[in-house]
């Protein structure tokens, strides 16, 4: 009987520990996409302020030096939103199956 109840300790313990230990990997899991969605939000919108104080210097009428940057800037900015974008998604993905399989493995343990 006594070591009945040290092995049902032990399986208690054992699943207090887990789902510790995947609730801790769950709230890090969102708090880091909700950081990622926020940085790339901010830098999004920085950029735009950017434009638009440089559009406003009169930097992008035709002939103008400014108005190649700006179509330049623009590229590499398109191409980096887009790579942004592709990257968020990705670890968004892998996060997603981390939990999933996070998850199926806490159903399994009986947690």
């Amino acid at each position: 009987m006594n070591e009945e109840r040290t092995t049902e300790e032990t399986k208690r313990s054992a699943s207090e520990f887990f789902e510790s230990f995947l609730g801790s990997q769950r709230e890090f899991l969102e708090g880091w996409m909700k950081t990622q969605k926020d940085v790339l939000d901010n830098w999004l919108e920085a950029t735009r302020k950017f434009q638009e104080a440089f559009i406003n210097l009169g930097g992008t009428q035709e002939g103008t030096p400014g108005r190649d940057f700006l179509k330049m800037y623009n590229a590499w900015l398109s191409t980096m939103v887009n790579s942004s974008k592709i990257f968020t998604d990705e670890i968004s993905k892998m996060q997603e199956k981390w939990k999933t399989t996070v998850e199926r493995e806490k159903v399994g343990a009986g947690v």
